[in-house]
C-alpha cells in the first residue's frame, strides 16, 4: 500500500505538466507544490543504474568502506586530488574523500516522502539532498517501498544529435582495451549545439547487451582532449592498469558491434548512434607470455607466444607527452629475441604488441628493472619522510613509506614504478613543509621580478619554470635555478599573454602564481640643454592586447575501404579540417604507415594496400589571422582495409 500511495501522489503531480521538447514542466507550479518536490540528491551508482538494467556495470563492484573488500570503483584511474572538487574531471559526482560513490542529480519526490527524508546527512553521504527552486530539465523520480529507495530513468533529451558522433576508435589507449571519443561533446562542458551538460553516466549497447560506464573509471572529459572520451577494458584484453597499479574493471564481452551510446545527463538521455565494429581480442590464455628488457639494452627477450596465432609479429613502442615512438615494427621473433632501434630507457613504459592475422593485437607493457640508484633514492626519501613533523599521525605519508619499502624488496619491481613512487613520496613530504609566499610578481619585456615574503637564502636549492597555455598546449618560456629574484630571460614573452610561474625548492611547498606579460616601458625623453625649450614626453606604449586562440577541428578520424577497391587504384579522402580563425591551414605527416600520405588536407591510401589497420599522425597548422594567433594540432587518423 505504501508504494501505491507514493505512485498515486506522483501520478497526480505529474498529470499537471506541460511537455516541451520531450521534457516535462509543471503547468502550474503552485498547484504541484504540495504534490511533488524537486531536489538534488546523492544517488549511489548501484541505485542510479538499477533502472536501466545494464548487462554489466563497473559500479556494481564498488565495495567502499567494507572491511577487507577490494575497492574497484570509479576513481581507480586517478588520485583523489583530481576529483575532490567534483567540478572538473568528476563533475556530477560525490565522494567520501577516497572513493566516488555515485552521482548528484535532480530528483522528483512526493511531498509525503519528502517529509520523511533524512536531513541530518553530510554532503558526502548517500541520499543527502538539497532543495531545487526551479523544475529541472530532466530528473529521476524517487519511489519508496519498505524504507528502500528506487529511482526511475531520466527522460529522453530533446537535444539535436545530428552533429554528435562516435570517433577516434582506438585499441591502443593506456586507459583501456577500447576507447572512443564523442565528437561534439566538448570537454569545455558544452555540446556542439551550445547546451551546457553534465554527464552522470553512460550506457554502451554492444550486440544487444548494455554496459554501464562511470567517472573516472571509464569517462573522461579533461582539458587535454577536445571531446569527451569513454574507455573500458575486457577480460580477454591487455590487463591494463591504472595509475595506482590496480587493473581496470573488466567487462564480460569480446569484440562485437557498438551500436549506440546513451549519455545520462542533466539534459536527459542523449542517444548517439555508433555503428562501430570492435576488434576481437585473443580469447586464450596469455599468462605464459614473458618478456625481459635489461637496462641499457636494445634486446627484448620473448617467450610463450600462443601457438594458435597466425603469422605473429612483434612491435615495441612507447608514448611520452602523447607522442608515440616505435622502436620495433612487426618483427619476427628469432631465437626468442628481437632487436630494438634504440637502447631501453629506465623512465619509459614500453608497449609490446603481438599482431597476427586472426586476432586483435595482444598488448602488454614492460619496463626495465629497478636500479640500485633508484632503491637508494627511495631509501633516502623514506628517511626524510620519517623526520617530518607529525609523521606518526600522517597516515597517508606512512602508507607511501610502506609502499616504498615493499617496492624495494620486490624482485620484479621496475624503474618506472620506482620513479613514479619517488615522485609521489616527495610530493607527500613537501606537503608537510611551510608554504612559500609570492607577494609580488611582474614580467615586463624580458625581465621577471619576484617578490618573496621569505628570504631567498631559506629556499635551499630552488628552481623556476615559466609557462603559458594549458593541457597539451603548455609551452615553457624559461626555466632554471633561482639565484636572484630579478631574472633576465633569454626569450621575450608575448605582451598581454598570461604566464604561470612555478617555484620548486628544498624547504617549501611547490608554489605557483600567474602573471601577465607587459611590453617594455616607453623610453623617456632626454632633457633639453635649452632652458626655454618645452619638455618633450615620449608617448606611452600600452601593452599589446592578447590575441584570441584559434581552434582547429577535424571531422574525419577514421575511414574504411575494401581491399578489392584498392587493387584497382589508390583512394583519397578529406579529413575535413577547419579553423575558427579562417587562417590558412597546412598539413604535414608526423609519423605513420608508408601506405598513407597527406597533401592539402587529403589522405591518400596507396594502390594495392593489403587488408589491415593503418594509422597516420598528421600535424595541422593554422596561420595567424586578424585577432587570432597561429595554432597547431596533431591528429591520428585510422584507415581500415577489409
Amino acid at each position: 500500500m505504501r508504494k501505491q500511495t507514493v505512485k498515486r501522489a506522483l501520478a497526480m503531480s505529474l498529470a499537471l505538466v506541460t511537455v516541451v521538447g520531450g521534457v516535462q514542466y509543471p503547468a502550474n507550479a503552485e498547484e504541484t507544490t504540495n504534490a511533488v518536490k524537486y531536489v538534488t540528491m546523492n544517488v549511489p551508482y548501484t541505485a542510479f543504474y538499477e533502472a536501466y538494467k545494464p548487462t554489466d556495470s563497473a559500479v556494481w563492484n564498488v565495495n567502499a568502506g567494507k572491511a577487507g573488500a577490494e575497492e574497484l570503483d570509479a576513481v581507480t584511474t586517478a588520485t583523489t586530488s583530481k576529483f575532490l572538487g567534483t567540478d572538473g574531471l568528476a563533475k556530477g559526482t560525490y565522494n567520501d574523500g577516497t572513493n566516488i560513490l555515485g552521482v548528484t542529480l535532480p530528483v522528483a519526490v512526493s511531498a509525503e516522502d519528502y517529509a520523511n527524508l533524512k536531513t541530518d546527512l553530510k554532503e558526502t553521504e548517500n541520499y543527502y539532498f538539497s532543495d531545487l527552486k526551479e523544475t529541472p530539465k530532466a530528473y529521476s523520480t524517487l519511489s519508496v517501498a519498505d524504507g528502500k529507495y528506487s529511482f526511475s530513468k531520466l527522460q529522453d533529451s530533446a537535444v539535436d544529435v545530428s552533429n554528435l558522433s562516435v570517433t577516434d576508435y582506438d585499441i591502443t589507449s593506456q586507459y583501456g582495451d577500447y576507447l572512443i571519443a564523442l565528437n561534439g561533446v566538448g570537454t569545455d562542458g558544452k555540446l556542439v549545439t551550445g547546451e551546457e551538460y553534465t554527464i552522470y553516466g553512460a550506457i554502451l549497447t554492444i550486440d544487444d547487451k548494455t554496459y554501464g560506464m562511470t567517472a573516472l573509471e571509464n569517462l573522461w572529459w579533461g582539458n587535454k582532449v577536445t571531446n569527451a572520451e569513454i574507455a573500458w577494458s575486457i577480460k580477454q584484453g591487455g590487463q591494463k592498469k591504472n595509475h595506482g597499479g590496480a587493473t581496470f574493471y573488466q567487462f564480460d564481452f569480446n569484440g562485437g558491434t557498438l551500436s549506440n551510446v546513451s549519455l545520462l545527463t542533466n539534459l536527459g538521455v542523449i542517444n548517439i548512434t555508433a555503428n562501430t565494429e570492435l576488434d576481437k581480442y585473443y580469447p586464450g590464455d596469455t599468462s605464459g607470455l614473458n618478456f625481459a628488457l635489461p637496462n641499457d639494452s636494445d634486446t627484448l627477450t620473448i617467450s610463450g607466444i600462443p601457438a594458435d596465432l597466425t603469422n605473429p609479429k612483434v612491435s615495441v613502442s612507447y608514448t611520452v607527452n602523447r607522442q608515440t615512438t616505435t622502436v620495433a615494427d612487426k618483427l619476427e621473433v628469432k631465437d626468442g629475441k628481437i632487436t630494438l632501434s634504440e637502447k631501453a630507457k629506465p623512465e619509459i613504459t614500453y608497449t609490446v604488441t603481438i599482431s597476427s592475422d586472426n586476432f586483435a593485437d595482444i598488448n602488454k607493457t614492460i619496463a626495465t628493472p629497478i636500479t640500485e640508484d633508484e632503491k637508494t633514492e627511495l631509501l633516502g626519501l623514506m628517511d626524510k619522510a620519517k623526520k617530518t613533523v607529525d609523521y606518526d599521525t600522517n597516515t597517508d605519508l606512512e602508507a607511501h613509506v610502506d609502499e616504498a619499502d615493499t617496492l624495494i624488496k620486490n624482485e620484479k619491481a621496475t624503474s618506472v614504478e620506482a620513479r613514479a613512487l619517488a615522485s609521489e613520496l616527495l610530493e607527500k613530504i613537501k606537503k608537510t613543509y611551510p608554504a612559500l609566499t609570492i607577494e609580488s610578481l611582474t614580467l615586463q619585456d624580458s625581465v621577471l621580478t619576484i617578490g618573496l615574503k621569505e628570504e631567498l637564502s631559506t629556499l635551499g636549492t630552488a628552481t623556476y619554470t615559466l609557462t603559458s597555455g594549458e593541457g597539451k598546449s603548455v609551452k615553457t618560456l624559461a626555466s632554471g635555478e633561482i639565484t636572484e629574484l630579478t631574472i633576465t630571460l633569454k626569450d621575450v614573452p608575448e605582451a598581454g599573454t598570461e604566464y604561470t610561474l612555478k617555484i620548486v625548492s628544498e624547504n617549501y611547498q611547490d608554489t605557483t602564481k600567474k602573471v601577465t606579460a607587459e611590453a617594455a616601458a616607453a623610453p623617456t625623453a632626454e632633457p633639453s640643454s635649452d632652458p626655454s625649450a618645452e619638455p618633450t614626453v615620449a608617448p606611452s606604449e600600452a601593452p599589446a592586447a592578447a590575441k584570441k586562440a584559434a581552434v582547429i577541428k577535424v571531422k574525419t578520424a577514421s575511414k574504411t575501404y575494401k581491399a578489392a577497391l584498392l587493387k584497382k587504384k589508390a583512394q583519397s579522402f578529406s579529413i575535413g579540417a577547419s579553423v575558427n580563425s579562417g587562417g590558412k591551414l597546412t598539413y604535414s605527416k608526423v609519423s605513420g604507415n608508408a601506405k598513407l600520405t597527406i597533401k592539402n588536407g587529403k589522405i591518400t591510401v596507396k594502390k594495392n594496400t593489403a587488408k589491415g589497420t593503418y594509422k597516420i599522425k598528421v600535424k595541422i597548422k593554422a596561420a595567424a589571422k586578424g585577432d587570432y594567433k597561429a595554432a597547431a594540432v596533431t591528429k591520428t587518423i585510422k584507415v581500415t582495409v577489409k
